[in-house]
């Protein structure tokens, strides 16, 4: 009640003479959970869109839009219908992207019509309400703000001190904060109500002291007394009827607004009906699903826009009514006895079913929330799981998040039973699915530990290996190795209980990446192909590409370099044909390592440049870390040191805002072997090393170690280059692999060279070593030996 949006509304009147355009989007406690919500209401504005129109119809009206304001309709068009639910059909050419990409899509596509409706004149751009914006809307916003710098976009962002902003700072954002107004500015509002009539002295003291400067407090309770009978009107100014009493003056804000909703007794019930349905509803809506005679709806609406408690927008059809604050809406609302606010809502949600198909298709959340109040438990359990799916598939995970939490809060009124157990079951994994992909992994630990149990209870095989699947790919990035291989060895027992060809893929996908975790890549490759052949023969493309990379990155390690650029390029042509971007991010990840590894530098940055590509389009800052990583060794192969650094912090910051445990301590060795200030060489190092503690996957024990001894190597500390030998020996004693054994034995050989031992035996080891290295193409390897076999003197 502080004026926020007062003050942008004054601020849109005082450009009405000002050559600019103009988007007004507004956020609702309603669908703080509907992905992109004020978005789509904006959209559908723009696109000037009607009640039930064929969707060709809307696919045209999109069509024109993007040629007026000069963006390609090839590229935006279908990324449009598929945010706004529109069946394109095969108008537009396939994108081929799943749920990840596109949001991403979706995401660039509204900044870039924000960038085009900037491009000729200035755009004023406002979205009110921050604290009840759903979670996409909010990244949109970060993108706008990342953006706009430079253009001709003045964006004014509204919200209550409870919103924290997300976007640290910039140059180009400024907060304000309103406070309370002062006594002066009180009193313009009460002249400005009173025409400028004196209120008795203490009448007005009372709503000063009441309203304590809070703008729409001053404002309702001004209107409360004047509408009252506590005072009689003269030509000079009010008098009062009698003496004031100590209640006679609301001494809340909520009170004040209920006192004005009595005052208007014969339509204060469509008035808590309308505020039923949220703060903003339309004309059309509220006539189909009311309970009221039309007649009467009408007249309601005239004496709420008289007394000011609601505002028009638009032209009919498509007039839009608003109640004038949040707290006008909560003040009607909450006034509703239970039982009454239980059939509005019921009659709402079952109207909404047989009039309103589209909007029970695109908004269940909706019919979901009005279930649930209305008291229909198993019809709101029905549409949270539908918007929870619906959130899933459209990247919207916090949403989904959302919606599946209120269905499982539901659950809670339903008796104990196989009915309940099912939708427990259903609504926990969902949940789990979710909070992985936004990395809230502690709380899916706890949902897939609810799932289990249910699962367990029922007998269900089939669903206790796809959990058991999902907890080993919890625990993989975390560095947890045996909860991982315990996890996918019980997810494969169960997917052959339950017959399940699918859930066997994917749970040997999970052995081979549990394998992986724990540093035994021969068994890991093993895992990875019998998966690839099963999908081969099953058809299950997305899988296949999946772990076809896997097959890659462990005949790496296998020191079998062509082999893996061979599966590199096979990645990518199935990747790319079942549409699988994270799987071609992966192939080209084979294929940079590789080539870097034969000495191609330049081939190897060739596919860095497309892996960071795809890990920007699909959001995979995790995998940034990696294409950063190897991107600076290449500018440290070419010369350019400074690139180099410069990158590898890059990685490092990549790592700190994901998981440290999957990538870390590689890219602190990489910082350590290029620190030009010995004390942060040896930060670096510590820090590598207490992550290993932690637990890491296992590629970061075996870079770590690997770096680490050139970076000892070079400092003439011989005894670590032998310790970092022996950490690595000690790591994969279980399970031998050619690359770790060569690295151990270069290492030692360094170590002993170092030390002085300069026999022919020893350096006929270190020439060995490098032909090794070059029959394997390890080429990386090379430059330290030949140095030493090509030196006369000592090091």
């Amino acid at each position: 009640g502080l004026g926020k949006s007062r003050i942008t509304k004054e601020l849109r009147d005082r450009l009405e003479s000002e050559q600019h355009n103009r988007v007004l989007c507004f956020c609702s406690p309603f669908y703080q959970n509907s992905a992109f919500h004020p978005v789509i209401q904006q959209l559908c504005h723009r696109f000037g869109f009607e009640h039930d129109e064929p969707y060709e119809v809307r696919l045209d009206k999109i069509d024109a839009e993007l040629g007026r304001v000069g963006l390609s309709v090839e590229k935006h068009a279908p990324v449009l219908a598929e945010l706004l639910s529109i069946p394109a059909g095969e108008r537009y050419k396939p994108l081929g992207l799943n749920a990840e990409q596109m949001k991403r899509a979706a995401l660039d596509t509204l900044s870039d019509m924000v960038a085009a409706r900037s491009a000729d004149r200035p755009l004023l751009l406002i979205i009110e309400d921050l604290h009840w914006m759903d979670p996409s809307t909010l990244e949109f916003v970060g993108h706008v703000i990342e953006r706009i710098d430079a253009s001709m976009v003045m964006l004014v962002l509204t919200f209550r001190p409870e919103f924290v902003s997300p976007w640290g700072r910039h140059s180009h954002l400024t907060e304000l904060s309103l406070n309370r107004l002062g006594r002066k500015e009180s009193l313009r509002i009460i002249g400005e109500l009173t025409g400028n009539k004196l209120l008795p002295d203490e009448v007005l003291e009372d709503i000063l002291i009441k309203t304590d400067g809070v703008p729409l407090f001053v404002e309702e309770l001004t209107k409360t007394v004047l509408e009252s009978n506590l005072l009689e009107e003269t030509p000079e100014r009010f008098v009062l009827t009698g003496p004031l009493a100590s209640v006679a003056i609301p001494s809340s804000l909520q009170d004040s607004l209920m006192a004005r909703l009595d005052h208007l007794a014969p339509i204060k019930e469509i008035a808590q009906f309308a505020a039923t349905l949220g703060r903003t509803f339309s004309h059309e809506f509220l006539l189909a699903v009311s309970p009221f005679p039309e007649n009467r709806v009408e007249d309601a609406l005239s004496q709420l826009l008289e007394a000011g408690l609601i505002y028009r927008r638009g032209m009919p059809p498509d007039v839009v009514y608003e109640f004038k604050h949040a707290l006008v809406r909560d003040a009607a609302y909450q006034s509703l006895l239970k039982s009454r606010s239980a059939e509005f809502h019921a009659q709402i949600a079952s109207t909404m079913e047989i009039r309103f198909p589209r909007m029970v298709e695109n908004q269940p959340e909706l019919l979901a929330h009005h279930f649930s109040k209305g008291g229909h438990t198993q019809r709101a359990l029905e549409y949270w799981s539908n918007a929870g799916t619906r959130a899933i598939d459209r990247f919207a995970n916090q949403e989904a998040i959302a919606h599946l939490s209120k269905g499982a809060e539901a659950l809670l009124s339903m008796p104990a039973g196989a009915d309940r157990a099912k939708w427990e079951l259903s609504f926990n994994f969902a949940l789990a699915t979710a909070m992985r992909v936004v990395e809230r992994l502690d709380e899916a630990f706890v949902a897939l530990d609810r799932a289990e149990a249910v699962a367990k209870d029922l007998n269900l095989p089939e669903y206790l290996s796809r959990i058991y699947h999902l907890r080993g790919n919890l625990s993989f990035p975390l560095g947890k190795i045996e909860q991982c291989g315990k996890a996918h060895a019980l997810a494969l027992d169960y997917a052959r209980k339950a017959g399940s060809a699918e859930a066997e893929a994917r749970a040997l996908g999970g052995m081979g990446d549990a394998a992986y975790a724990r540093g035994h890549m021969k068994t890991a490759n093993a895992h990875f192909r019998q998966c690839v052949t099963l999908c081969h023969e099953h058809g299950f493309g997305r899988i296949e590409a999946a772990n076809l990379s896997m097959v890659g990155f462990t005949s790496v390690y296998l020191a079998d370099v062509p082999a893996a650029i061979e599966t590199g390029l096979e990645t990518i042509d199935v990747a790319r044909k079942v549409d699988h971007l994270r799987a071609e991010l992966l192939g080209e990840g084979i294929l940079y390592n590789a080539y870097f590894e034969m000495g191609d530098p330049g081939l190897a940055r060739e596919h860095v440049n497309r892996a960071q590509e795809l890990a920007k389009k699909i959001g995979a800052r995790r995998f940034e870390a990696e294409n950063l990583l190897y991107l600076g060794k290449i500018w440290r192969a070419e010369g350019n040191l400074t690139e180099a650094r410069n990158s590898f912090a890059e990685a490092m910051r990549a790592c700190r805002e994901t998981k440290v445990s999957f990538m870390g301590p590689w890219v602190l060795a990489e910082l350590a072997a290029e620190a030009e200030d010995p004390e942060a060489r040896e930060e670096h190092l510590a820090e590598g090393w207490k992550i290993l503690g932690d637990g890491v996957v296992s590629h970061c024990q075996f870079w770590f170690h690997r770096v680490a001894m050139d970076v000892c190597y070079r400092i003439c500390d011989w005894e670590r280059v032998d310790r970092h030998a022996t950490a690595l020996h000690d790591f994969t004693r279980s399970e031998p692999l050619p690359w770790t054994d060569y690295f151990v034995a270069r290492g030692r050989a360094l170590a002993a060279y170092g030390r002085g031992e300069r026999s022919e035996a020893n350096i006929a080891e270190i020439a060995r070593l490098s032909s090794v290295a070059q029959a394997a193409q390890l080429t990386s390897a090379c430059p330290l030996l030949e140095e030493i076999l090509n030196t006369k003197c000592e090091p």
